[in-house]
């Protein structure tokens, strides 16, 4: 598996393919799953039908083994299913998928007990980065984090195969059956014609009508409309998956209108997502701290109780002590009662179906422990939205008044990247030409990792010092968001360039272009945190497209300056392999000659000698790339 290489790594590109598919393709400098292209047969490396036949003799082996490592399982499955699905394997695709997700959905709920049972004040399962602890907490880290994060990104790439697999299996069958149909009507013309003399003397009009069956052809489906109404009622409460679902739906729709309302429907979901992760949090802080004797002689129904963690099927809660009773007995005893959440209805006393809930736990007024006074409702069925309230009792265990507040719907789901999600919806948006979503994905990513400069007064602001990388949300991402985020910022770039066109704006278009510049740039540091090269060469390239026309006019800005600057850096840490397509040298010349001039016209004595020294360190460089001089090198080459 390790001389596998580059090909195990995680993250989607989407791209259209024959008939308005959706494809993985490496394209836009990505270095996400193989595509559908060729996989191997160059020196020394397997061919595809090799890479298939060792792939799947890996996934089988250490799933029959029962090996407790799901990334390397999701890690293997991801490229699995790519080449089978190549292949026309959707079937086996499905299957691969599905056993990988369950492997998934099962480590990262094992990960949220184990910490919740180690007494870790919180666990990561509101949302792929914040935990179910108080408003106000102190940040929650744990040694699993990065392992967590990994997990949820493998898990929407295969959520991506999977609907992708599904709805071709799906298509291919429809399209079987729509031959056949059509070769038994055939068949039935093909006899009538042959017992012509039964009915008489041919005329013009069965000639007419014959030459329109000839021409006929079979009436082949767009889409698979049963099995996605399947898929959807399957994932209608899940709106991770079911936002994954819609765009690739949205890639089998002919009519632009269908396509661009499903695509509207898959940002709507996410935005679901967005809100249910709030309510998690906000069900996870007390609902009553202290307990504050009632006004009234009986005793008040209970309050909601606390959420502690959710998996994909438990949920753990806390009940909460309710205000104490003026006379009469105090609650001592609590349980827990749930069902399935549904429109109108509320929890009562007869809900007690799942493993754990009617059992009684003592009350604490104080939980010093993590799991102290909580109840575990097991074996809950996946992807459901389960409402949960709490009755009290006395020390004899008599019930005191009435069942108390349902809470809000806890979905049995483990939470998904928002951020990788919202970035291949822009990405497919932008491919099947809904412009309006793509724009909308695009801001809702960059809103997570970028954020406004410092205020100033409107003399000292510059275009290059609006916005900057949110640094603690870069640096606790995994790769995958980040190179997600670099394509988001790539794709405003482009978008906001062909929504200017081309006409004459004097300085207020040259403004634009260096904000288009900037993201440009955050988008070269993205991809360099993320360890691509590939997307990092394609956002310096983008960089300096938009930049050579600002170089040439006559009153250049010295702003201009910075992202000359990263973007020799840039260069000086990639690889030539990472510029095939463009001439390397003749950017890095470029970059240097003008940034030295810029800095000599607005006299900036530093840079004059070091733009140069590092564009001719990078020239002269004869295989390896040099680390970047005078620019605030490190030991380790980074800028």
């Amino acid at each position: 598996v390790e001389q596998l290489g580059d090909g195990l790594e995680v993250g989607t590109v989407l791209a259209p393919a024959k008939g308005g598919r959706l494809q993985t393709t490496p394209d836009d400098g990505d270095t996400g799953e193989t595509g559908e292209g060729e996989v191997g047969g160059r020196d020394g490396e397997l061919s595809q039908a090799e890479l298939l036949e060792v792939l799947q003799a890996t996934f089988w082996t250490l799933a029959r083994a029962r090996l407790p490592d799901a990334q390397l399982k999701a890690t293997v499955a991801l490229r699995l299913v790519a080449i089978q699905n190549a292949e026309g394997a959707h079937s086996d695709a499905v299957s691969s998928c599905r056993m990988a997700l369950a492997d998934i959905a099962s480590a990262r709920s094992r990960m949220i007990v184990d910490l919740a049972e180690s007494t870790v004040e919180g666990e990561p399962s509101a949302s792929a980065l914040t935990v179910l602890q108080p408003p106000g907490g102190r940040p929650f880290t744990s040694a699993v984090d990065r392992l967590q994060l990994a997990l949820s990104c493998l898990q929407v790439d295969l959520y991506v195969w999977l609907f992708r697999s599904e709805l071709a299996l799906a298509l291919g069958k429809s399209d079987i059956a729509a031959r056949r149909r059509h070769e038994r009507v055939r068949a039935a013309q093909l006899k009538r014609r042959a017992q012509q003399d039964i009915y008489g003397r041919q005329w013009d009009r069965d000639r007419r009508r014959e030459a329109a069956e000839d021409a006929a052809p079979a009436d082949r489906p767009a889409h698979a409309a049963a099995r996605e109404a399947q898929l959807l009622s399957e994932f209608a409460h899940n709106p991770y998956a079911k936002a994954l679902l819609l765009i690739e739906m949205a890639a089998y729709r002919e009519d632009s209108e269908e396509r661009e309302g499903i695509l509207h429907r898959a940002s709507s979901a996410l935005e679901a997502a967005g809100q249910d992760e709030e309510s998690m949090i906000s069900a996870a802080s007390p609902a009553n701290p202290e307990r504050a004797r009632s006004a009234t002689q009986q005793p008040p129904p209970p309050p909601r109780p606390q959420l502690v963690y959710r998996t994909s099927s438990e949920i753990c809660v806390r009940p909460q002590p309710g205000p104490v009773p003026r006379r009469g007995r105090p609650p001592v005893y609590a349980a827990i009662f749930a069902k399935v959440a549904a429109a109108g209805t509320s929890v009562s006393l007869n809900n007690n179906e799942f493993a754990g809930s009617g059992e009684m736990v003592p009350l604490e007024a104080e939980a010093r422990r993590m799991l102290n006074g909580t109840v575990t409702l097991s074996a809950l069925p996946e992807n459901t939205p389960i409402i949960l309230a709490s009755a009290a009792y006395d020390e004899g265990k008599t019930l005191l008044g009435g069942i108390g507040h349902s809470s809000v719907p806890v979905l049995t789901a483990h939470p998904l990247p928002r951020a990788l999600e919202w970035s291949y919806l822009a990405r497919a948006a932008a491919q099947l030409d809904v412009p309006a979503v793509s724009r909308r994905a695009a801001a809702e990513v960059i809103a997570q990792f970028v954020e406004m400069g410092a205020p100033a007064e409107r003399w000292e602001q510059s275009p290059m010092l609006c916005w900057r990388l949110a640094s603690p949300r870069v640096a606790h991402s995994a790769p995958v968001e980040l190179r997600a985020a670099a394509q988001a910022l790539l794709l405003d770039a482009r978008q906001r360039a062909l929504a200017e066109g081309s006409a004459s704006g004097g300085l207020r278009k040259q403004i634009e272009a260096l904000r288009r510049a900037q993201l440009q740039v955050m988008a070269v540091q993205l991809a360099l945190a993320a360890s691509d090269p590939a997307l990092a060469a394609t956002a310096v390239q983008a960089s300096f497209n938009t930049l050579a026309p600002l170089l040439r006019e006559t009153q250049r800005s010295p702003v201009l300056v910075q992202p000359i600057a990263c973007c020799l850096a840039a260069l000086s840490l990639l690889p030539r392999e990472a510029f095939a397509s463009v001439d390397r040298a003749a950017m890095v010349a470029h970059l240097g000659f003008e940034g030295a001039r810029l800095a000599a016209e607005w006299r900036l004595p530093g840079l004059v000698g070091q733009l140069p020294q590092v564009a001719k360190s990078v020239l002269a460089a004869p295989d390896e790339t040099a680390a970047p001089t005078g620019m605030g090198a490190s030991e380790d080459g980074g800028a």
